[in-house]
């Protein structure tokens, strides 16, 4: 396969997985998807922290609330899954960012508590390791 065909079966992928998430988004129920004022957008390329991939995130701003989900993650994490079983990883991801979200509506954060905390405890491991001192 070429580089330019691979790029074209990469963005044919894209937007399946976009209109996969616009019909997935059309069942939900308001309620669920309320204030989101930034709605969900799914940018092509993959991000890194250092604890890994991203695959997604919630964000809170001064313009409003929203999703970002990144399909070059999913492609980095997932390179040779069927499309179907793609799909249910995009799912699973939004449902995660999603409750974030309806955490965020109810003033309760425990997710976003607990991946606090399993940053906090992988940072601290890396540290006694040594790793990370001169980074």
């Amino acid at each position: 396969m070429t580089e330019e065909t691979q790029k074209l079966n990469q963005q044919e992928l894209f937007e399946e997985i976009a209109d996969f998430l616009d019909e997935y988004l059309d069942a939900m129920p308001p309620e669920v998807l309320r204030d989101l004022h930034l709605g969900v957008i799914l940018e092509p390329e993959k991000k890194m922290s250092p604890q890994g991939l991203i695959m997604g995130e919630y964000r809170i701003s001064a313009l409003g609330n929203g999703i970002v989900l990144y399909f070059g993650s999913f492609l980095s994490r997932f390179p040779a899954l069927p499309v179907e079983l793609l799909k249910y990883e995009v799912a699973a991801t939004l449902r995660h960012e999603l409750t974030h979200h309806v955490e965020h509506l109810a003033g309760d954060y425990s997710l976003a508590k607990e991946e606090a905390r399993e940053r906090e405890e992988w940072y601290r491991e890396r540290m006694e390791r040594g790793e990370g001192k001169d980074e």
